[in-house]
């Protein structure tokens, strides 16, 4: 074991301004083993004490002749965390920002925690941003990311739309992060027109980072043109994989949300239900009230696919649909009775495709239940279409005589197996 390791094992107890002194001088050593050994001590010893002993002797040492001192001194106040975020710390990384030599300026900027977000210390993210060297750009916007939304302003957004189109991968890469950390506060159509564009980006790492983004848009980024990219995203690895179908449930996280897009779209999503949660969000009844707003018949086959994977059951009366949701019972009056008709068409012929069930139990049927419909009294004509299994019926035996009970699905008319008796 080295001098330099020997002394970042100690403890507190052992600690005095001798040890941190002798460390701090070998930071700046010829020999770079000596160099990163003496780095690695100090950053142990942050991490474990850190005292007010020890950060005010690193803060004294953001003044030092060398260059590799600075920029590692930087580098252990990072590693103390947020026991080194005070003002006075703080104030001396804002004043390392402006360091003659690039290396001690990214470190800086890229140690400075998401409690720093103040007024003066975003200025100076933001002034950091133009800088020469690359590595300094992509560490500020790395300290823009870890303060999220507290450094959504207007010029921040601005400049960071900037940074998408940097030459250099690693600031654009970062760029989007930053992005994806502020969240929605971010989100503008300009914003989210260069985000979708940065999906087909040749760097994977760039794609990965603008999908992370997207994803954190939430309903600012549920629109046709967003959703049909990412459904049509190839992913060339799993990782990237798993994280499409999580950033269009992200997006689509409310039935208004998904109620936006194009029915032949969603239609698309219905189709990738193993992968996706987000249809669940969808209310049925607002489904409904959508089709027959729209009296497109593009939301017909949406209307059966959806119910079928809530597990929702719909009755169909002359003039209304009283949905049988996860929450209580639902009544969407109908005036075209048209699409009425050809509503209870595609739903029956789902049903029997899918061997569901066309009925429940009259005693089911209650005046508590089925509100504002017919007086609560289900007539000869309502249809219960649930999508619940039906249940086998028991074989009937050899002997049994020609009175067969009328619920046997197999002698049973499909309109005598859903309508109550008169």
């Amino acid at each position: 074991m080295s001098a330099c390791d020997a002394l970042g094992s100690i403890g507190e107890t052992a600690l005095t301004n001798e040890v941190i002194t002798k460390l701090m001088s070998a930071l700046g050593d010829e020999s770079d083993k000596v160099s990163y050994r003496a780095r690695r001590a100090l950053g142990n010893i942050a991490k474990k004490t850190a005292t007010n002993e020890v950060i005010t002797k690193l803060m004294s040492a953001l003044g030092d002749e060398s260059e590799r001192v600075r920029g590692c001194v930087c580098n252990t106040l990072g590693h103390i965390g947020e026991k080194a975020t005070t003002n006075e710390v703080t104030s001396k990384l804002m004043s390392a920002l402006g360091d003659e030599r690039e290396c001690v300026r990214s470190y800086a900027l890229g140690k400075i925690g998401g409690k720093a977000a103040t007024n003066e210390m975003i200025t100076k993210l933001v002034s950091a941003l133009g800088d020469e060297n690359d590595n300094v750009r992509a560490s500020a916007l790395d300290a823009i990311g870890k303060m999220g939304e507290k450094a959504a302003t207007n010029e921040v957004i601005t400049k960071l739309m900037s940074a998408l189109e940097d030459e250099k991968e690693d600031v654009r890469e970062n760029a989007y992060e930053a992005l994806g950390k502020i969240g929605g506060t971010a989100a503008r159509d300009e914003m989210i027109a260069k985000l979708v564009s940065a999906l087909g980006d040749e760097n994977d790492n760039v794609s990965e980072s603008a999908l992370y983004a997207i994803g954190k848009m939430n309903k600012k980024a549920a629109t046709n043109e967003v959703i049909t990219n990412l459904m049509g995203m190839r992913c060339k690895d799993g990782t990237l994989a798993c994280q499409v179908p999580d950033a269009i449930d992200n997006i689509l996280s409310s039935s208004i949300s998904i109620m936006k897009l194009d029915p032949k779209l969603i239609l698309q999503l219905s189709w990738r239900k193993s992968e996706l949660s987000c249809l669940k969000n969808v209310l049925m009844d607002e489904l409904i009230v959508k089709f027959f707003d729209t009296q497109s018949r593009d939301w017909l086959p949406l209307v059966a696919d959806i119910a079928l994977q809530k597990g929702a059951a719909l009755l169909m009366t002359n003039g209304a649909v009283m949905v049988y949701d996860k929450k209580e019972p639902v009544v969407v009056h109908v005036s075209n009775l048209e699409l009425h008709q050809e509503l209870i068409g595609v739903l029956t012929n789902q049903a029997i495709q899918m061997h569901l069930s066309f009925g429940i139990e009259s005693e089911k049927i209650t005046d508590q239940n089925i509100p504002n419909v017919n007086n609560g009294k289900r007539k000869r004509g309502d249809s219960l279409i649930s999508t619940s299994k039906r249940q086998k019926q028991p074989q009937q035996d050899n002997n049994t005589n020609d009175n067969t009970d009328s619920s046997d699905a197999r002698n049973t008319e499909p309109e005598e197996d859903y309508n109550s008796e008169e």
